[in-house]
This record gives C-alpha cells, sequence and structure tokens, in this order.
C-alpha cells in the first residue's frame, strides 16, 4: 500500500482518496463501541497525519506544520469528526430500535442501584463529546 500511497504517477487527490478508502475505513472499523478519550483523540489525529505525509512524502525532519500539510492536500481533518457523526447516529439507532432495550435503559440512566452518578455520567458525555 505504502508504495501506491506513494506513487508519483497518480494525483494527490486520488492518493488521498485511496487513503480514505482503505486505510481509514479499516481503522474506524466498529468505532461506534469505542471509548474515546484525550490521548486515544489524539493518537487518531497523529495517526491521520502521518498518512497524508507519506502520501506527500514529507520527512519528519523537515519542518511542516499540520496546517501546511493540510492546505496541500485541501483537506480538513476528518477521522474524529467521521467518529462523532458515527458514534452520534449509533446512539440514534439505540434509541428508536425496540430490540435494544436494555441499552435505552442504561443510556437514559433509569436502573435503579447504587453508583456514582457524577462520575458515570461524566463518562458519558466525555464519550460522545470527546470527538
Amino acid at each position: 500500500m505504502r508504495k501506491v500511497l506513494c506513487a508519483r504517477e497518480l494525483t494527490l487527490d486520488l492518493r488521498v482518496r485511496l487513503a480514505r478508502c482503505y486505510i481509514f475505513s479499516t481503522l474506524l472499523y466498529g468505532m461506534e463501541a469505542w471509548t474515546l478519550n484525550a490521548s486515544t483523540a489524539k493518537k487518531l489525529e497523529a495517526f491521520e497525519m502521518r498518512v497524508y505525509r507519506r502520501i506527500m512524502k514529507i520527512s519528519c525532519n523537515e519542518h511542516v506544520t499540520n496546517n501546511e500539510v493540510m492546505k496541500r492536500i485541501n483537506k480538513r481533518m476528518e477521522v474524529l469528526e467521521i467518529i462523532k457523526t458515527r458514534k452520534l447516529q449509533y446512539l440514534g439507532h439505540v434509541m428508536r430500535n425496540k430490540r435494544y432495550n436494555l441499552l435505552q435503559l442504561i443510556i437514559q440512566e433509569k436502573i435503579q442501584g447504587k453508583r456514582k452518578e457524577k462520575e458515570e455520567k461524566c463518562r458519558k458525555k466525555k464519550n460522545l463529546m470527546v470527538a
């Protein structure tokens, strides 16, 4: 895959689309179930930039900012946006479907019992909003 992404015979736009098709789709498979925190978000952003830098053959020794790389390829950072969108779509799917009755109760916090309320509520909100 590295040879294809770095091939100068292909246009930059085509190489970016290939990366999105093969690399990012594999990366994001099943991510609706991930617990996303700030450190994971940073790692995902770093991986996305590493892929774009490899496509453009920019060495890590060259001091090119992430903004400059994104300007050169005319794209925005999109992995975290995709994750946020898909997680919210999955949440909507769960809340509408009657098969997920137990999940709905858990999400809406209608299950009785002792728990640390602040901690649980904060964790759920952060998981949805970190991306």
